[in-house]
């Protein structure tokens, strides 16, 4: 009796040994932080084995940041050690020897694909403002784009796209902001800032418009006279001219050539952008085929998301 007792008290221990040491283990593995990548390895007087090749990178596996071979293309742990051993392999030391020409090809492609870039969105551009300018549907853009394609081997054709949802994108999105903007710009950049007790262009956009008008006509000179009489007395005339509906009769005969039985489902903002579009090329004085695209816009145009869905607001 007594050693079958003795036996099972030291089946007891020893099996609560065990469970001690495993929640030992585990205490320390989970209390053990994950390696933090060392901004020092990236400096080449510091470590200049790691500097030429080495990168900080979003692991999409593991969802951390991790240290990343450029001329190997393989993710690390944070560990100096993994990564001396890394620059000691075979494999590495081979790679490294081609990794100039490698950067010299991505310069080279990077170089390439930014023009050519530039001339897809002055293409897309062209033919939405053509549209515009002849109250066409934004349906249509695609079905130019493809006539285009069959004619034409450029290679600027075979990347350019205009979707239904892209086009109205670029419409509201491009030529909408940009004409708004031009707009806003020409009537506040001719009088300076000072007049209207602001310092900077950004206040004076968010102006409300009876301050505006107000700041401009009271505006007094040293001498105590209005710095701006003429425009002051051109204000009260035109105050004093009969109410007119001519201008929005014009627009709305555009509205109606915009907005047709076969376009009636179309967005509000759409409309909008298309109507700001064509007035812009009118008051430019050039066609869809002769105007220049200023940078801003085409820049607004390259940030647009083609598949980006309508906001109602």
């Amino acid at each position: 009796m007594s050693s079958e007792s003795s036996d099972e008290v030291e089946e007891v221990s020893s099996s609560q040994g065990q469970a001690k040491r495993k929640k030992t283990q585990d205490s320390k593995s989970s209390s053990k932080k994950p390696r933090q990548f060392n901004p020092d390895w990236l400096n080449e007087n510091k470590h200049p084995k790691f500097a030429k090749w080495l990168m900080l990178k979003l692991n999409p596996q593991t969802g951390e940041n991790q240290a990343f071979c450029r001329a190997c293309a393989l993710f690390y742990q944070n560990h100096k050690g993994d990564l001396e051993k890394h620059v000691d392999r075979t494999q590495h030391k081979q790679n490294m020897e081609k990794f100039p020409e490698l950067l010299k090809q991505q310069d080279r492609l990077a170089n390439f694909a930014s023009p050519l870039r530039d001339r897809i969105t002055n293409l897309e551009l062209r033919i939405l403002a053509h549209i515009c300018e002849n109250s066409q549907s934004v349906c249509s853009a695609q079905g130019m784009l493809e006539v285009m394609q069959t004619e034409g081997n450029d290679l600027i054709f075979k990347k350019a796209t205009l979707g239904y949802t892209k086009a109205g994108n670029l419409i509201r999105e491009g030529f909408g902001k940009f004409c708004t903007q031009q707009t806003a710009s020409k009537l506040k950049k001719s009088l300076p800032l000072s007049h209207f007790g602001v310092t900077d262009r950004y206040a004076l956009y968010n102006m409300k418009v009876d301050d505006y008008w107000k700041a401009v006509l009271s505006t007094l000179n040293p001498c105590g006279e209005p710095v701006f009489p003429n425009l002051t007395e051109c204000m009260y005339l035109l105050l004093c001219l009969p109410f007119s509906n001519a201008s929005a009769e014009r627009v709305f005969s555009h509205l109606k050539e915009v907005k047709d039985d076969k376009q009636n489902r179309q967005e509000t903002p759409t409309t909008d952008a298309i109507l700001k579009a064509k007035f812009w090329m009118l008051n430019e004085e050039k066609s869809a085929s002769k105007i220049q695209f200023p940078k801003e816009l085409v820049i607004l145009a390259k940030n647009v998301k083609s598949n980006a869905p309508i906001i109602h607001e």
